[in-house]
């Protein structure tokens, strides 16, 4: 499965979204439908209570993170800050 989340989803979303963005909303039903990926960042937030249903969502974390946490924008993140209010 990773495969397909990693490599052939993704090309297929970029070729559909220039050539047939139709389709597009049916790439997304996809990666709803497979398994949320497990990796050790992952982990990591679920340990803090984030939960993961398919891999459609572990996907935008995964993307999250990169553009948030490793860039130490934190203040800047939806999820950060949503953490930061539930614990006050």
């Amino acid at each position: 499965e990773l495969i397909i989340i990693n490599a052939i989803l993704p090309i297929k979303y970029f070729y559909q979204k220039n050539h047939n963005p139709e389709i597009v909303d049916d790439i997304f039903d996809f990666y709803k439908q497979l398994k949320p990926e497990k990796n050790s960042v992952l982990d990591e937030w679920k340990e803090l209570g984030l939960k993961f249903e398919n891999a459609l969502q572990t996907q935008a974390f995964l993307y999250q993170y990169k553009t948030f946490c490793t860039q130490k924008k934190c203040l800047n993140c939806s999820i950060s800050f949503q953490l930061l209010k539930s614990q006050e």
